[in-house]
């Protein structure tokens, strides 16, 4: 499957790195595309990299992994993404502000996305855990991570599970995209836990626990 990174942080270059080496045909979208490029051949990734527009249009499924500050820019250059699906990965949080979020209850970033892409499957996964935690690995003394996902599409949705098995983690479809208002914030206490000496972000998850 041709799987499209948008955003070369550090969530971008671990899904994209983690996916290659599942076997997914991977495209790396920067600004930054010699720099990219240098960190592809050191590691011996088999990537493409390429400019954001490009990335998307030759993709089939695109996550999007950018800054807050830098979404709507960025996603303003995607191009024709008509009936693709967009896994958004971003969180509307200010780090001049201790990485509070900007976006309140009545509406999620993830809808804000996806009235600029009308035309797109928005999925919203991936934006409540850090990418060491995906590097060390998903498997918590024998439970596997979770990765909440919500959106509108059930053929997107199932998409976005997929890719999560392949990456060792327990999908949990949490419902509509609307739903993005609650899973957003995670990501908020996800850093305030982070930011204690006791805990390692590359050691945490959420986890819905089932009986």
């Amino acid at each position: 499957m041709k799987i499209g990174i948008i955003g070369s942080g550090k969530m971008g270059k671990t899904l994209g790195s983690l996916l290659y080496q599942h076997g997914h045909e991977v495209t790396l979208g920067t600004r930054r595309i010699n720099e990219l490029e240098q960190w592809a051949v050191e590691n011996q990734y088999q990537l493409q990299i390429s400019d954001y527009q490009s990335t998307a249009e030759s993709s089939h499924i695109i996550f999007l992994t950018t800054a807050y500050k830098e979404t709507q820019s960025v996603v303003s250059m995607l191009g024709n993404i008509k009936n693709k699906t967009l896994v958004d990965c971003t969180n509307p949080e200010d780090p001049d502000n201790n990485y509070e979020h900007r976006i309140g209850a009545s509406i999620s970033w993830a809808e804000e996305i996806a009235g600029w892409l009308p035309e797109a499957r928005i999925v919203k996964a991936f934006n409540h855990m850090y990418g060491s935690m995906l590097i060390k690995g998903s498997d918590f003394n024998g439970i596997q991570a979770p990765v909440f996902y919500c959106g509108d599409d059930e053929e997107a949705k199932s998409q976005v599970a997929s890719i999560a098995m392949d990456l060792g983690l327990d999908p949990i479809d949490a419902g509509e995209l609307k739903r993005a208002r609650q899973l957003e914030p995670l990501a908020e206490l996800l850093v305030h836990f982070a930011s204690m000496p006791e805990y390692d972000g590359s050691d945490m998850a959420f986890k819905l626990l089932r009986r």
